[in-house]
């Protein structure tokens, strides 16, 4: 119960603007209630008290203190295998499965052998090492690197008030996925595909005859492929395709486009066509949601910073910058 009053306090003290009185309330709930519900507020709020203080170093502390995990054996749960011992720290299973989790799912994949986990692990102990002699060198009091983390802690804080302010309104269900899909159908649309067998010769007649031989096995034969309008697979030099992605475009499938001189060489291509086709709903539902998401968040974003903008009674004066423009 103090502890609630002491971060009730520290909070209306930010508000007020009163930063210490602020810092020595947050300081006394965090006193008394180490692991309580608050206990992640309480250090973001002590840094901001910091940070509006002036107060560089224990800034940095802080800073070390609540992003950097660090365990030692005495932290130790009953079962929990050490893969790491350095400096008075380990590096448990539990911890290495923490930080893949932390990874983009499709990143968290390249991590599922042993030997991939291995690398992962050692790379965690080579970071921290590193980062304690980068420590103990005062590599962070460097003007330079005080004005990056501050630029990167800036970006941080804005990015959580932005994914919480647009969080708490955005709400997607499935039949907005549905709607957004039909509406969006050419976004879901794979594109024709055309591709040309490519017989080569230093003659018409050598190219023809080597079109004859790559038709017994398509498999492995030289292709070019078009994927709509644009040119994905082809000769391999710059000149020549442009001219190829044309020929391609303007022959019409199941024929043999007349012998195309390029250089010194000749050749001919036999074009097939598969049509372009709408991929179906369930195929593509997972990605319409994602889409459909990044969407909502851009709207609501950008209805933030206008709200933001105007609230705050902000001035903007494009038209100046014009004027610098042609003064230079």
């Amino acid at each position: 119960a103090r502890a609630n009053v002491c971060y009730s306090v520290g909070k209306l003290a930010i508000e007020a603007g009163q930063y210490e009185k602020a810092l020595e309330m947050l300081y006394q709930a965090e006193m008394l209630d180490p692991d309580g519900p608050m206990k992640d507020d309480i250090g973001s709020k002590v840094v901001l008290c910091l940070d509006r203080l002036g107060r560089a170093g224990e800034l940095r502390r802080e800073l070390r203190k609540r992003t950097v995990s660090t365990r030692t054996g005495e932290d130790l749960a009953e079962g929990e295998v050490v893969l790491a011992e350095f400096g008075g720290q380990v590096i448990t299973g539990r911890d290495l499965e923490r930080e893949i989790e932390k990874l983009p799912p499709a990143a968290r994949e390249s991590f599922d052998s042993p030997e991939k986990r291995a690398e992962l692990l050692e790379h965690i102990v080579a970071e921290r090492l590193l980062l304690d002699r980068a420590l103990r060198l005062e590599l962070d009091k460097e003007p330079e690197m005080q004005d990056e983390l501050a630029r990167v802690r800036d970006g941080l804080m804005v990015r959580r008030l932005i994914e919480q302010e647009t969080g708490s309104k955005l709400s997607i269900t499935p039949g907005d996925v549905r709607r957004f899909y039909e509406a969006e159908l050419e976004r879901f649309a794979e594109p024709a595909v055309r591709v040309g067998i490519v017989g080569s010769g230093d003659s018409a007649e050598a190219a023809q005859a080597a079109l004859s031989e790559a038709r017994q096995d398509p498999e492995v034969a030289t292709k070019v492929v078009l994927h709509g309008d644009r040119l994905v697979q082809g000769l391999g030099l710059p000149d020549h395709d442009a001219v190829v992605r044309d020929a391609l475009l303007s022959a019409s499938p199941g024929t043999v486009f007349e012998p195309l001189r390029l250089g010194e060489m000749w050749y001919v291509f036999e074009v097939s066509e598969t049509p372009a086709k709408v991929r179906a709903f369930d195929d593509v539902k997972a990605q319409a949601e994602r889409m459909l998401r990044a969407e909502r968040q851009r709207e609501l974003f950008q209805a933030m910073v206008a709200e933001t903008l105007e609230a705050r009674s902000v001035q903007l004066f494009p038209e100046r910058l014009m004027k610098e423009s042609v003064q230079e």
